[in-house]
């Protein structure tokens, strides 16, 4: 869970599939998400942008290959 925090937005650069349940936890709170953690995507990618939609949370692409495709 993330706690109450005046943070616009969180960062997850975690490698692998660990950063998963991290990606969903901030997307959860409605946080916006600065993402370097593409297996959350590759392995997730409906969920992740499903609970992102739910909640208004925006993902921010910041590795160079997603931040690619985004810009």
């Amino acid at each position: 869970m993330i706690r109450e925090s005046d943070a616009e937005f969180a960062v997850n650069s975690i490698l692998g599939e660990a950063g998963l349940l991290p990606t969903l936890t901030v997307l959860d709170s409605g946080m916006d998400l600065a993402l370097a953690n593409k297996e959350s995507l590759v392995i997730a990618g409906d969920i992740v942008m499903q609970a992102a939609k739910d909640k208004g949370a925006e993902i921010i692409p910041v590795d160079s290959e997603h931040s690619a495709i985004f810009q």
